[in-house]
């Protein structure tokens, strides 16, 4: 298992300095799913907060 972490850490690392570059389609995608995820999370924990 130790193996695999190290593998995917490894992935990452080549992986993440070119992931915000401008041509990347999948910041597009992420993007339209995430969000409304995101504004439902935050709406949710502002009524806790006012209740």
């Amino acid at each position: 298992m130790n193996d695999d972490l190290s593998q995917v850490r490894q992935g990452d690392d080549r992986w993440a300095p070119h992931y915000d570059h401008d041509l990347n389609p999948m910041q597009g995608m992420e993007q339209s799913h995430i969000q409304p995820a995101l504004g439902e999370l935050l709406a949710k924990r502002l009524i806790r907060l006012l209740l």
